[in-house]
């Protein structure tokens, strides 16, 4: 392999999130919460939830017929968002 004249690229990427300013407000926002075992408790049962809802989504979209019924609901609502709005 003949690399006579190739150059390395490198990418540098820059965000503008500052991670010590949202670790702050997370933190203010956690001392703020009153009961925080019920707040664990909600947000343990979102994640639970969450993962139901993918595993009932993903057995649906395993059927056959299914997947095109999905694009074609897709498909439609677009057009009438794009329609609408």
């Amino acid at each position: 392999v003949n690399n006579k004249g190739a150059r390395s690229a490198s990418v540098v990427v820059r965000s503008n999130i500052d991670t010590d300013e949202i670790i702050s407000t997370v933190t203010e926002k956690w001392d703020e919460v009153e009961n925080k075992p019920q707040a664990i408790i909600y947000a343990g049962g979102a994640v639970v939830a969450l993962v139901i809802v993918n595993s009932v989504v993903g057995a649906i979209n395993h059927l056959p017929l299914f997947p095109k019924v999905f694009e074609l609901v897709g498909l439609g609502y677009s057009a009438w968002f794009t329609y609408k709005y």
